[in-house]
């Protein structure tokens, strides 16, 4: 199973150590050269994941439904198909719960 990565960078650097771990010439090293080369691409590719994972996080765009008048408002449009005497009622009831604070035109 093939692991997903993040960026392209980490996943290059990725290739690249898996690459030189298989590099020819390093058979003929000995074992302690071997194992200095392993240590080295180890901490080149967990410094690319640290990098990676230091990155602050995208900012996203709220889109906000913003009326250009409270007049064209849904509410508003139902509330002008009421009678006058219907509207004070309503705005009535509203101001008695704290809900409106205008003047009770209907």
């Amino acid at each position: 199973m093939v692991p997903m990565f993040k960026s392209k960078t980490v996943a290059a650097v990725t290739v690249i150590a898996l690459s030189l771990s298989a590099v020819a010439p390093a058979h003929a090293w000995g074992r302690r050269e071997q194992d200095v080369l392993k240590g080295v691409i180890g901490a080149v590719v967990i410094g690319a994941l640290i990098n990676q994972a230091n990155k602050p996080p995208k900012t996203q765009t709220l889109l906000v439904y913003a009326p250009t008048s409270i007049y064209n408002t849904p509410a508003a449009q139902r509330f002008d198909d009421y009678s006058d005497n219907s509207q004070r009622r309503i705005q009535s009831t509203l101001s008695a719960y704290g809900y409106y604070h205008g003047s009770i035109d209907g």
